[in-house]
C-alpha cells in the first residue's frame, strides 16, 4: 500500500528519463552531465543529514533514533532512488536491537522525514525521504539567527579590542607640548624683573662669546650655568624655548616650568635640570 507524499522529496537523484534526454551527447557529454546531478544528490543529502541533526522533535530525541536515519539515507541508491535497508542490516550497523529500529523508523515517519512503501510482506519497506517544509523553514532561520548574533558578538569583541588598544583623544582639543606656550600673551612672574628667579638676584659674567649666569642665593654664594648663552627669563612665554636650548631632557624641562610658574626656581633645582 503507498501513501501519499506530503513533502517534497529531499535527494536529488539520476532523472529515470536520464538516458533519454542525453541520448544525442558525447560520451564526455554525458559523463559530465551525470557527475552534475551525483555532486547535487551528494549536497542534498548531506543537507537532510543537517536538518535532522539539527531537528528539536521529541520523536527524534532517541538514543538512536538519528544515527537511524542517517545510515537509512546514505543507504539511498543514485540511480533507482531504492532505500530499503532490512531493519537487521541497520541495526547491525549501528549497533543496537532489531526491536529498536522497528521501535525507532515510526517515529522517523511520524516526524515528517521520509514516507514508507511496503512494496510485500516478503520485502523490506521502501523509504522516501521527505523534506517537511515547516521545519525546514525553522531551522533555516534558527541558523540564519544565530550566524548573525555570533556576526555581532564577534563585532563587539573587535570593537572592545579596538577602545582597549587604541585610545582616542575624546577632548576635541589639540595637544601641546608643556613647554609650548605660542599663542599666549607674555606674563610676569609676581612682577618681579627677569633677572631674578624667586626672589634670588642673578649676575652674568661674560668672556669672550661665553656668557654664564650667577645666582645669588643671599647667603654669599653664587651658581653659575656656563650653558647659558643669555639672561634665563622668568616669563613663562620666553622661558619655554630657553629650557628648550638649555635642558635636554623633556621631563625635566616641564619640571622647570613647574617650579618656575610656583616661584620654587633655585639655584640647586638649576643646577640638578641642566646636569
Amino acid at each position: 500500500m503507498t501513501h501519499p507524499i506530503k513533502h517534497p522529496p529531499a535527494i536529488v537523484l539520476l532523472p529515470r528519463d536520464f538516458e533519454a534526454k542525453t541520448a544525442d551527447l558525447s560520451t564526455d557529454e554525458r559523463a559530465e552531465r551525470r557527475k552534475k546531478y551525483l555532486d547535487e544528490y551528494f549536497a542534498t543529502r548531506r543537507q537532510l543529514i543537517s536538518w535532522i541533526d539539527r531537528d528539536k522533535d521529541s520523536r527524534m530525541s532517541g538514543k538512536y533514533t538519528k544515527r537511524i536515519a542517517r545510515y537509512a539515507i546514505e543507504c539511498t541508491n543514485f540511480d533507482t532512488g531504492q532505500c530499503n535497508p532490512s531493519y537487521q542490516r541497520i541495526a547491525d550497523e549501528i549497533g543496537c536491537s532489531v526491536r529498536t529500529v522497528e521501535r525507532e523508523m515510526p517515529k522517523i515517519e511520524a516526524a515528517g522525514w521520509c514516507r514508507s512503501i511496503r512494496v510485500s510482506r516478503t520485502m523490506s519497506k521502501f523509504y522516501l525521504w521527505t523534506a517537511p517544509q515547516h521545519k525546514v523553514k525553522f531551522l533555516d532561520e534558527e541558523a540564519t539567527a544565530k550566524a548573525e548574533a555570533r556576526e555581532r558578538a564577534r563585532a563587539e569583541r573587535k570593537r572592545k579590542i579596538r577602545e582597549k588598544f587604541e585610545p582616542t583623544d575624546v577632548s576635541g582639543r589639540p595637544q601641546f607640548e608643556p613647554t609650548d606656550v605660542s599663542g599666549h600673551e607674555p606674563t610676569t612672574v609676581s612682577g618681579r624683573e627677569p633677572t631674578t628667579v624667586s626672589g634670588k638676584h642673578i649676575n652674568e659674567h661674560r668672556n669672550g662669546n661665553t656668557q654664564s649666569t650667577a645666582f645669588s642665593d643671599g647667603r654669599g654664594g653664587t651658581y653659575t650655568h656656563a650653558h647659558a648663552r643669555e639672561t634665563i627669563p622668568t616669563d613663562e612665554a620666553l622661558f619655554g624655548p630657553w629650557i628648550k636650548a638649555n635642558i635636554p631632557d623633556p621631563n625635566k624641562r616641564r619640571e622647570a616650568l613647574k617650579l618656575l610658574r610656583e616661584h620654587r626656581m633655585t639655584p640647586d633645582a638649576l643646577r640638578r635640570l641642566a646636569a
